[in-house]
C-alpha cells in the first residue's frame, strides 16, 4: 500500500511518497518517510517498511565510478543490486519462493546521477523511459496523472503532486502528507 514518485530532469532525481501505512483493512498515517538519501543516491519504498529502514539507514551502496547513463543501468545490475542482496538478506529481509530468492514485500525506486531505476521483489533492475516512474499501489493512477500534466508541461515538484493526488484519489492506500526529497546538489 502506497504510492512513489519519481521524476528527473537537469541531473538530479527528486522523489515524492505519501505517508501511509496498512495492513489489511488497519490504516495510520506514519511519521517515518518512505523517502531518503544515502550518498548521492535518493530512495523511495512500497511495501515493507523493514525493508525501506533497512536501506535508508544500514544500506551502503557501492558508488558508481562514472556518471554517464550508459555505465549506470549495467552498474546497478552487476554491482549495485549484489551489494542490496547481501545487505537485505544479512538483516533477514530476504526469502525463498518457488525456488527463488526475493525481498520480503518491497520494491524501491531509486535516483542517482540524473537517472530512475526501480528494484522489483526479485531483484531485477529497471530502467524506465519515460523522465518519471512511480511504484505501488497507487503506480497505475499516478503514472497516468503524470504523464498527462508532463504533456502539459508540468515538470519537477508539480508532476510529482499530479500522480500522488491522483493515487489519493483512486486509491485506498495512498494518503498525505506528501513528502518529497531531492538529491539535488
Amino acid at each position: 500500500m502506497t504510492c512513489i514518485v519519481a521524476t528527473r530532469e537537469r541531473g538530479s532525481v527528486t522523489i515524492g511518497a505519501d505517508s501511509l501505512g496498512a495492513s489489511d483493512y488497519d490504516c495510520e498515517v506514519r511519521k517515518d518517510p518512505k523517502v531518503g538519501c544515502v550518498g548521492p543516491y535518493i530512495f523511495g519504498y512500497a511495501g515493507s517498511f523493514r525493508v525501506g529502514q533497512i536501506v535508508l539507514y544500514s544500506f551502503e551502496p557501492p558508488e558508481p565510478a562514472y556518471k554517464t547513463a550508459s555505465y549506470l543501468y549495467p552498474f546497478m545490475v552487476t554491482e549495485f543490486i549484489p551489494k542490496l542482496r547481501d545487505c537485505l538478506k544479512e538483516a533477514g529481509a530476504m526469502s525463498m519462493k518457488n525456488m527463488a530468492e526475493e525481498v520480503d514485500g518491497c520494491d524501491i525506486i531509486i535516483g542517482i546521477h540524473g537517472q530512475i531505476f526501480y528494484i522489483q521483489c526479485d531483484l531485477q533492475v529497471g530502467w524506465p523511459s519515460q523522465p518519471f516512474a512511480a511504484i505501488g499501489c497507487g503506480a497505475s493512477y499516478a503514472i497516468g496523472a503524470m504523464y498527462t500534466a508532463y504533456k502539459l508541461k508540468k515538470r519537477g515538484t508539480m508532476l510529482l503532486y499530479a500522480g500522488l493526488e491522483a493515487a489519493e484519489a483512486f486509491s485506498a492506500g495512498v494518503r498525505p502528507p506528501f513528502i518529497f526529497e531531492s538529491n539535488k546538489k
